[in-house]
Protein backbone atom coordinates (compact mmCIF):
# COMPACT_ATOMS: atom_id res chain seq x y z
CA UNK A 1 0.00 0.00 0.00
CA UNK A 2 1.40 3.39 -0.96
CA UNK A 3 1.84 6.30 1.44
CA UNK A 4 -1.07 8.07 -0.24
CA UNK A 5 -3.34 5.03 -0.06
CA UNK A 6 -2.57 4.55 3.64
CA UNK A 7 -3.63 8.11 4.35
CA UNK A 8 -6.67 7.83 2.13
CA UNK A 9 -7.75 4.58 3.75
CA UNK A 10 -8.36 6.05 7.17
CA UNK A 11 -9.00 9.76 7.00
CA UNK A 12 -11.66 12.36 6.28
CA UNK A 13 -11.86 16.11 5.89
CA UNK A 14 -13.00 18.59 8.53
CA UNK A 15 -15.55 21.26 7.79
CA UNK A 16 -14.64 24.86 7.11
CA UNK A 17 -12.39 26.25 9.81
CA UNK A 18 -14.43 29.46 9.94
CA UNK A 19 -17.52 27.60 11.08
CA UNK A 20 -15.69 25.22 13.42
CA UNK A 21 -12.49 26.14 15.19
CA UNK A 22 -12.66 29.81 14.17
CA UNK A 23 -16.35 30.49 14.70
CA UNK A 24 -16.15 31.26 18.40
CA UNK A 25 -13.22 33.65 18.18
CA UNK A 26 -14.64 35.55 15.20
CA UNK A 27 -18.03 35.85 16.89
CA UNK A 28 -16.42 37.13 20.07
CA UNK A 29 -14.35 39.62 18.08
CA UNK A 30 -17.41 40.98 16.29
CA UNK A 31 -19.53 41.14 19.44
CA UNK A 32 -16.95 42.71 21.73
CA UNK A 33 -15.15 45.03 19.33
CA UNK A 34 -16.93 45.80 16.11
CA UNK A 35 -20.59 46.09 17.07
CA UNK A 36 -20.07 48.67 19.85
CA UNK A 37 -17.56 50.61 17.75
CA UNK A 38 -19.15 50.77 14.30
CA UNK A 39 -22.55 49.12 14.52
CA UNK A 40 -24.13 45.87 13.45
CA UNK A 41 -24.17 46.55 9.69
CA UNK A 42 -20.45 47.28 9.50
CA UNK A 43 -19.73 44.33 11.76
CA UNK A 44 -21.65 42.05 9.41
CA UNK A 45 -19.62 43.41 6.47
CA UNK A 46 -16.33 42.63 8.25
CA UNK A 47 -17.54 39.18 9.26
CA UNK A 48 -18.40 38.47 5.60
CA UNK A 49 -14.94 39.66 4.56
CA UNK A 50 -13.28 37.34 7.08
CA UNK A 51 -15.50 34.48 5.95
CA UNK A 52 -14.36 35.02 2.36
CA UNK A 53 -10.76 34.91 3.55
CA UNK A 54 -11.44 31.69 5.42
CA UNK A 55 -12.91 30.09 2.30
CA UNK A 56 -9.81 31.08 0.32
CA UNK A 57 -7.52 29.63 2.98
CA UNK A 58 -9.52 26.39 3.16
CA UNK A 59 -9.16 25.87 -0.58
CA UNK A 60 -5.46 26.82 -0.57
CA UNK A 61 -4.82 24.33 2.24
CA UNK A 62 -6.32 21.54 0.12
CA UNK A 63 -4.15 22.52 -2.84
CA UNK A 64 -1.05 22.60 -0.61
CA UNK A 65 -1.87 19.16 0.78
CA UNK A 66 -1.98 17.59 -2.67
CA UNK A 67 1.20 19.40 -3.76
CA UNK A 68 3.04 18.33 -0.61
CA UNK A 69 2.08 14.66 -0.94
CA UNK A 70 2.76 14.58 -4.68
CA UNK A 71 6.20 16.10 -4.11
CA UNK A 72 7.08 13.43 -1.55
CA UNK A 73 5.78 10.71 -3.84
CA UNK A 74 7.90 12.00 -6.72
CA UNK A 75 11.05 12.31 -4.64
CA UNK A 76 11.27 16.11 -4.79
CA UNK A 77 14.32 17.36 -2.89
CA UNK A 78 12.29 19.52 -0.50
CA UNK A 79 8.59 18.58 -0.47
CA UNK A 80 8.00 21.03 2.40
CA UNK A 81 8.82 23.92 0.07
CA UNK A 82 6.57 22.45 -2.63
CA UNK A 83 3.59 22.62 -0.29
CA UNK A 84 4.51 26.08 0.96
CA UNK A 85 4.89 27.36 -2.59
CA UNK A 86 1.46 26.00 -3.55
CA UNK A 87 -0.13 27.59 -0.47
CA UNK A 88 1.43 30.99 -1.09
CA UNK A 89 0.71 30.93 -4.82
CA UNK A 90 -2.96 30.21 -4.15
CA UNK A 91 -3.22 33.19 -1.80
CA UNK A 92 -1.00 35.69 -3.59
CA UNK A 93 -2.57 39.12 -4.04
CA UNK A 94 -5.69 38.25 -2.03
CA UNK A 95 -4.95 40.11 1.19
CA UNK A 96 -2.85 37.49 2.98
CA UNK A 97 0.30 38.92 4.56
CA UNK A 98 1.88 35.85 6.10
CA UNK A 99 1.21 32.11 5.80
CA UNK A 100 2.52 28.95 7.40
CA UNK A 101 1.59 25.28 7.47
CA UNK A 102 2.61 21.93 8.86
CA UNK A 103 1.84 18.39 7.79
CA UNK A 104 1.41 15.73 10.44
CA UNK A 105 0.24 12.16 10.69
CA UNK A 106 -2.43 11.31 13.24
CA UNK A 107 -3.19 7.59 13.53
CA UNK A 108 -2.48 7.15 9.83
CA UNK A 109 -4.42 10.25 8.84
CA UNK A 110 -2.52 12.90 6.85
CA UNK A 111 -3.41 16.32 8.23
CA UNK A 112 -2.32 19.73 6.93
CA UNK A 113 -2.78 22.68 9.28
CA UNK A 114 -2.49 26.11 7.67
CA UNK A 115 -2.60 29.54 9.25
CA UNK A 116 -2.43 33.02 7.77
CA UNK A 117 -2.55 36.69 8.66
CA UNK A 118 -5.40 38.22 6.67
CA UNK A 119 -5.86 41.96 6.10
CA UNK A 120 -9.03 43.32 7.66
CA UNK A 121 -11.26 46.02 6.20
CA UNK A 122 -13.11 48.08 8.81
CA UNK A 123 -11.20 46.63 11.75
CA UNK A 124 -8.07 48.43 10.55
CA UNK A 125 -9.68 51.74 11.50
CA UNK A 126 -9.82 50.74 15.15
CA UNK A 127 -6.31 49.35 15.36
CA UNK A 128 -6.79 45.75 14.18
CA UNK A 129 -5.12 45.63 10.72
CA UNK A 130 -4.91 41.83 10.46
CA UNK A 131 -6.75 38.78 11.71
CA UNK A 132 -5.34 35.29 12.15
CA UNK A 133 -7.16 32.57 10.22
CA UNK A 134 -6.60 28.82 10.50
CA UNK A 135 -7.61 25.86 8.36
CA UNK A 136 -7.26 22.10 8.55
CA UNK A 137 -7.31 19.82 5.50
CA UNK A 138 -7.19 16.05 5.73
CA UNK A 139 -6.76 13.53 2.94
CA UNK A 140 -10.15 11.82 2.87
CA UNK A 141 -11.13 8.22 2.33
CA UNK A 142 -12.24 7.07 -1.08
CA UNK A 143 -13.92 3.71 -1.34
CA UNK A 144 -15.44 4.19 -4.80
CA UNK A 145 -13.91 3.85 -8.25
CA UNK A 146 -13.70 7.05 -10.28
CA UNK A 147 -14.48 7.77 -13.95
CA UNK A 148 -13.34 11.18 -15.20
CA UNK A 149 -14.08 12.86 -18.52
CA UNK A 150 -11.97 15.86 -19.54
CA UNK A 151 -13.52 18.22 -22.10
CA UNK A 152 -10.70 20.40 -23.39
CA UNK A 153 -11.04 23.51 -25.54
CA UNK A 154 -8.74 23.05 -28.56
CA UNK A 155 -9.35 26.46 -30.17
CA UNK A 156 -6.43 28.81 -30.74
CA UNK A 157 -7.37 31.33 -28.05
CA UNK A 158 -7.67 28.62 -25.40
CA UNK A 159 -4.36 27.01 -26.31
CA UNK A 160 -2.68 30.39 -25.99
CA UNK A 161 -4.06 30.60 -22.44
CA UNK A 162 -2.55 27.39 -21.12
CA UNK A 163 -1.41 23.94 -22.15
CA UNK A 164 2.38 24.13 -22.10
CA UNK A 165 4.69 21.44 -20.76
CA UNK A 166 4.12 22.48 -17.14
CA UNK A 167 0.35 22.30 -17.53
CA UNK A 168 0.51 18.89 -19.22
CA UNK A 169 2.77 17.68 -16.42
CA UNK A 170 0.25 18.89 -13.84
CA UNK A 171 -2.51 17.08 -15.75
CA UNK A 172 -0.47 13.87 -15.61
CA UNK A 173 0.23 14.36 -11.89
CA UNK A 174 -3.47 14.84 -11.18
CA UNK A 175 -4.40 11.54 -12.83
CA UNK A 176 -1.56 9.74 -11.06
CA UNK A 177 -2.64 11.12 -7.69
CA UNK A 178 -6.29 10.08 -8.18
CA UNK A 179 -5.17 6.63 -9.32
CA UNK A 180 -2.86 6.04 -6.35
CA UNK A 181 -5.32 7.43 -3.83
CA UNK A 182 -8.16 5.21 -5.05
CA UNK A 183 -6.09 2.10 -5.59
CA UNK A 184 -4.53 1.46 -8.97
CA UNK A 185 -6.91 0.10 -11.59
CA UNK A 186 -9.97 1.80 -10.07
CA UNK A 187 -9.75 4.98 -12.15
CA UNK A 188 -10.54 5.52 -15.83
CA UNK A 189 -10.35 8.78 -17.77
CA UNK A 190 -11.36 10.02 -21.19
CA UNK A 191 -10.40 13.12 -23.15
CA UNK A 192 -12.75 15.08 -25.42
CA UNK A 193 -10.92 17.72 -27.51
CA UNK A 194 -13.53 20.21 -28.69
CA UNK A 195 -13.56 22.66 -31.56
CA UNK A 196 -16.50 23.35 -33.92
CA UNK A 197 -17.21 19.63 -33.94
CA UNK A 198 -15.90 16.49 -32.25
CA UNK A 199 -13.99 13.67 -33.94
CA UNK A 200 -14.26 9.97 -33.08
CA UNK A 201 -12.11 7.03 -34.09
CA UNK A 202 -13.03 5.93 -37.60
CA UNK A 203 -13.54 2.32 -36.47
CA UNK A 204 -16.64 3.56 -34.64
CA UNK A 205 -18.52 4.12 -37.91
CA UNK A 206 -21.25 1.79 -36.62
CA UNK A 207 -22.38 4.76 -34.48
CA UNK A 208 -23.53 6.49 -37.70
CA UNK A 209 -26.88 6.30 -39.47
CA UNK A 210 -25.16 5.93 -42.87
CA UNK A 211 -21.72 4.71 -43.91
CA UNK A 212 -19.77 7.87 -44.80
CA UNK A 213 -17.31 6.11 -47.08
CA UNK A 214 -13.63 5.29 -46.90
CA UNK A 215 -12.43 8.91 -46.85
CA UNK A 216 -14.31 9.85 -43.69
CA UNK A 217 -11.94 11.14 -41.01
CA UNK A 218 -14.15 10.72 -37.93
CA UNK A 219 -15.71 14.20 -37.83
CA UNK A 220 -19.36 14.17 -36.74
CA UNK A 221 -22.32 16.51 -36.87
CA UNK A 222 -23.88 17.68 -33.62
CA UNK A 223 -26.93 15.33 -33.47
CA UNK A 224 -29.41 17.87 -32.18
CA UNK A 225 -32.82 16.83 -30.85
CA UNK A 226 -36.03 18.78 -30.43
CA UNK A 227 -37.10 18.59 -26.78
CA UNK A 228 -39.72 20.66 -24.99
CA UNK A 229 -38.22 24.10 -24.51
CA UNK A 230 -34.95 23.03 -26.18
CA UNK A 231 -35.24 22.73 -29.99
CA UNK A 232 -31.50 22.06 -30.45
CA UNK A 233 -30.88 19.82 -27.43
CA UNK A 234 -27.86 17.52 -27.18
CA UNK A 235 -28.30 14.38 -25.06
CA UNK A 236 -26.45 11.28 -23.90
CA UNK A 237 -28.70 8.88 -25.82
CA UNK A 238 -26.70 5.95 -27.14
CA UNK A 239 -25.93 5.55 -30.86
CA UNK A 240 -28.25 2.55 -31.13
CA UNK A 241 -31.19 4.74 -30.11
CA UNK A 242 -30.09 7.83 -32.00
CA UNK A 243 -27.25 7.43 -34.55
CA UNK A 244 -25.04 10.23 -35.82
CA UNK A 245 -24.37 11.86 -39.16
CA UNK A 246 -20.87 12.36 -40.50
CA UNK A 247 -19.46 15.68 -41.62
CA UNK A 248 -17.92 14.78 -44.96
CA UNK A 249 -17.58 18.09 -46.81
CA UNK A 250 -14.17 19.33 -47.88
CA UNK A 251 -11.97 21.17 -45.43
CA UNK A 252 -12.32 24.91 -45.13
CA UNK A 253 -13.18 27.65 -42.71
CA UNK A 254 -16.56 26.95 -41.21
CA UNK A 255 -17.94 30.28 -42.47
CA UNK A 256 -17.33 29.42 -46.12
CA UNK A 257 -19.01 26.06 -46.32
CA UNK A 258 -20.67 23.18 -44.51
CA UNK A 259 -17.41 21.81 -43.14
CA UNK A 260 -16.85 22.39 -39.42
CA UNK A 261 -13.38 22.20 -37.95
CA UNK A 262 -12.72 19.06 -35.90
CA UNK A 263 -10.20 18.70 -33.09
CA UNK A 264 -8.15 15.50 -32.56
CA UNK A 265 -10.16 12.33 -31.95
CA UNK A 266 -11.70 11.59 -28.57
CA UNK A 267 -9.66 9.33 -26.31
CA UNK A 268 -12.20 6.82 -25.03
CA UNK A 269 -12.16 5.72 -21.35
CA UNK A 270 -8.76 4.30 -20.48
CA UNK A 271 -6.31 3.84 -17.64
CA UNK A 272 -3.39 4.74 -19.94
CA UNK A 273 -2.77 8.19 -18.50
CA UNK A 274 0.42 8.71 -20.50
CA UNK A 275 -1.62 8.39 -23.68
CA UNK A 276 -4.08 10.99 -22.39
CA UNK A 277 -1.30 13.41 -21.46
CA UNK A 278 0.42 12.85 -24.80
CA UNK A 279 -2.79 13.64 -26.67
CA UNK A 280 -3.21 16.84 -24.67
CA UNK A 281 0.39 17.84 -25.37
CA UNK A 282 -0.21 17.40 -29.10
CA UNK A 283 -3.18 19.74 -29.35
CA UNK A 284 -3.15 22.15 -32.29
CA UNK A 285 -5.58 25.09 -32.74
CA UNK A 286 -8.84 24.05 -34.38
CA UNK A 287 -11.96 26.08 -35.11
CA UNK A 288 -14.11 28.44 -33.08
CA UNK A 289 -15.68 26.18 -30.47
CA UNK A 290 -19.06 24.60 -29.75
CA UNK A 291 -18.84 24.01 -26.00
CA UNK A 292 -22.24 22.34 -25.82
CA UNK A 293 -21.05 19.64 -28.24
CA UNK A 294 -17.94 19.05 -26.15
CA UNK A 295 -19.98 18.84 -22.95
CA UNK A 296 -22.42 16.39 -24.53
CA UNK A 297 -19.56 14.10 -25.53
CA UNK A 298 -18.05 14.35 -22.07
CA UNK A 299 -21.43 13.26 -20.73
CA UNK A 300 -21.54 10.33 -23.16
CA UNK A 301 -18.12 9.13 -22.00
CA UNK A 302 -19.64 8.74 -18.51
CA UNK A 303 -23.11 7.48 -19.43
CA UNK A 304 -24.24 3.88 -18.80
CA UNK A 305 -25.92 4.00 -22.22
CA UNK A 306 -22.47 4.25 -23.79
CA UNK A 307 -20.70 1.40 -22.00
CA UNK A 308 -21.36 -1.11 -24.77
CA UNK A 309 -20.54 1.26 -27.67
CA UNK A 310 -17.34 2.33 -25.89
CA UNK A 311 -16.42 -1.24 -24.99
CA UNK A 312 -15.94 -0.48 -21.29
CA UNK A 313 -17.15 -2.30 -18.21
CA UNK A 314 -18.79 -0.44 -15.36
CA UNK A 315 -16.54 -0.39 -12.30
CA UNK A 316 -19.58 -0.41 -10.02
CA UNK A 317 -20.82 2.52 -7.91
CA UNK A 318 -18.22 4.77 -9.51
CA UNK A 319 -18.09 8.49 -9.07
CA UNK A 320 -18.50 10.21 -12.42
CA UNK A 321 -16.66 13.49 -12.81
CA UNK A 322 -16.57 15.81 -15.83
CA UNK A 323 -14.00 18.62 -16.18
CA UNK A 324 -14.58 21.36 -18.76
CA UNK A 325 -11.56 23.55 -19.57
CA UNK A 326 -12.20 26.58 -21.80
CA UNK A 327 -11.60 30.30 -22.21
CA UNK A 328 -15.22 30.72 -23.31
CA UNK A 329 -14.50 32.48 -26.61
CA UNK A 330 -16.69 31.39 -29.52
CA UNK A 331 -18.16 33.01 -32.63
CA UNK A 332 -19.91 30.04 -34.17
CA UNK A 333 -23.39 30.60 -32.77
CA UNK A 334 -24.24 33.42 -35.15
CA UNK A 335 -24.34 30.80 -37.90
CA UNK A 336 -26.05 27.78 -36.34
CA UNK A 337 -27.92 26.27 -33.40
CA UNK A 338 -30.71 28.83 -33.46
CA UNK A 339 -28.51 31.87 -32.97
CA UNK A 340 -29.13 35.20 -34.66
CA UNK A 341 -27.38 38.51 -35.12
CA UNK A 342 -29.51 40.17 -32.43
CA UNK A 343 -28.47 37.48 -30.00
CA UNK A 344 -24.71 38.00 -30.37
CA UNK A 345 -22.81 39.46 -27.40
CA UNK A 346 -19.89 40.68 -29.50
CA UNK A 347 -17.21 39.23 -31.73
CA UNK A 348 -16.01 35.88 -30.36
CA UNK A 349 -18.05 36.40 -27.18
CA UNK A 350 -20.84 33.92 -27.88
CA UNK A 351 -24.56 34.49 -27.54
CA UNK A 352 -27.37 34.05 -25.06
CA UNK A 353 -28.58 31.06 -27.08
CA UNK A 354 -25.15 29.45 -26.83
CA UNK A 355 -24.98 30.01 -23.09
CA UNK A 356 -28.47 28.62 -22.59
CA UNK A 357 -27.44 25.43 -24.42
CA UNK A 358 -24.45 25.08 -22.10
CA UNK A 359 -26.50 25.71 -18.96
CA UNK A 360 -29.10 23.17 -20.08
CA UNK A 361 -26.55 20.41 -20.64
CA UNK A 362 -24.79 21.15 -17.35
CA UNK A 363 -28.09 20.92 -15.50
CA UNK A 364 -28.98 17.58 -17.11
CA UNK A 365 -25.50 16.20 -16.43
CA UNK A 366 -25.79 17.08 -12.75
CA UNK A 367 -29.29 15.54 -12.63
CA UNK A 368 -27.68 12.38 -14.05
CA UNK A 369 -25.34 12.26 -11.04
CA UNK A 370 -22.24 13.71 -12.71
CA UNK A 371 -20.01 16.07 -10.72
CA UNK A 372 -18.92 19.02 -12.87
CA UNK A 373 -15.72 21.04 -12.59
CA UNK A 374 -14.96 24.05 -14.78
CA UNK A 375 -11.44 25.36 -15.45
CA UNK A 376 -11.98 28.88 -16.76
CA UNK A 377 -8.91 30.10 -18.65
CA UNK A 378 -9.57 33.76 -17.76
CA UNK A 379 -11.07 34.62 -21.14
CA UNK A 380 -14.59 35.63 -22.15
CA UNK A 381 -16.12 37.33 -19.11
CA UNK A 382 -19.57 37.17 -20.72
CA UNK A 383 -19.71 33.41 -20.21
CA UNK A 384 -18.31 33.35 -16.67
CA UNK A 385 -21.70 33.37 -14.85
CA UNK A 386 -22.89 30.47 -17.02
CA UNK A 387 -19.75 28.44 -16.33
CA UNK A 388 -19.97 29.13 -12.60
CA UNK A 389 -23.56 27.96 -12.65
CA UNK A 390 -22.54 24.76 -14.44
CA UNK A 391 -20.71 23.38 -11.42
CA UNK A 392 -23.46 23.85 -8.86
CA UNK A 393 -20.83 24.88 -6.28
CA UNK A 394 -18.10 27.52 -6.24
CA UNK A 395 -15.45 25.07 -5.04
CA UNK A 396 -15.60 23.33 -8.42
CA UNK A 397 -15.10 26.52 -10.43
CA UNK A 398 -11.40 27.19 -11.03
CA UNK A 399 -10.36 30.48 -12.65
CA UNK A 400 -6.77 30.41 -13.88
CA UNK A 401 -4.41 33.02 -15.30
CA UNK A 402 -1.19 31.01 -15.73
CA UNK A 403 0.22 27.50 -15.92
CA UNK A 404 0.89 27.58 -12.18
CA UNK A 405 -2.76 28.46 -11.55
CA UNK A 406 -3.75 25.61 -13.84
CA UNK A 407 -1.56 23.22 -11.85
CA UNK A 408 -3.29 24.37 -8.66
CA UNK A 409 -6.69 23.80 -10.26
CA UNK A 410 -5.69 20.26 -11.22
CA UNK A 411 -4.57 19.65 -7.64
CA UNK A 412 -7.88 20.89 -6.27
CA UNK A 413 -9.72 18.60 -8.70
CA UNK A 414 -7.51 15.69 -7.66
CA UNK A 415 -8.37 16.15 -4.00
CA UNK A 416 -12.06 16.55 -4.77
CA UNK A 417 -11.96 13.36 -6.84
CA UNK A 418 -10.74 11.29 -3.88
CA UNK A 419 -13.01 12.93 -1.31
CA UNK A 420 -15.74 10.55 -0.20
CA UNK A 421 -19.35 11.63 -0.23
CA UNK A 422 -18.82 14.06 -3.15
Amino acid sequence: MTYIQEGVRQCGRTGSGFFSNQKGSVTALVASTLVPAIGLGAAAFEASHLSDGQDLLDRAAEVALVARIAAERDGVFDPLLAGEDALNRSLRGLGFLRTNYRLREDSGVLVLEAEAEFETELLSYIGVPTYRLQSTAELPPSTRPVAVSFIMDATSSALDGGGGADAVGAFRDMLSFIDQANGEGRVTASLVPMADRVRIATQNRDWLAFDPGADWDGCLEAREERLTGAPFALTAAGPDALPFLANTATDGLYRSGPRRICAPAIVQPTDDFEHLAGTLAGFEPAGQGRFDIGLAWGWRMLSPEWQRPLGVDALGNERRIAVLATDGFSDIYRYEAGGGEADILGYNRGSTVAFQHIADICRRMREDGIELHVIFLSGNDAIEPTLRGCTGTDRRFHEVFSDSDLADAYRAIALDAVRSGA
